[in-house]
């Protein structure tokens, strides 16, 4: 192999080893984002556990939805 197909090979592998580093970031912190908006639903509804008929509530949509990554 060519040192050009080297540099070439060596440079994909490592933004693909970034790509993945950085969605696996994301996925952490949406992950993190929809327990906080969770914990936010039950405190603004004064509830410490999720009832089976609840309906999520605007601003807490809001909230998750302008946040994600």
């Amino acid at each position: 192999m060519s040192e050009k197909m080297l540099v070439t090979q060596e440079l994909r592998e490592k933004l693909n080893n970034e790509y993945n580093e950085r969605i696996r970031f994301c996925d952490m912190k949406n992950s993190q984002l929809r327990s906080t908006a969770e914990s936010m639903r039950l405190s603004i509804l004064g509830r410490d556990t999720k009832a089976k008929d609840d309906k999520p509530l605007g601003v807490v949509d809001a909230y998750a939805k302008g946040n994600t990554t």
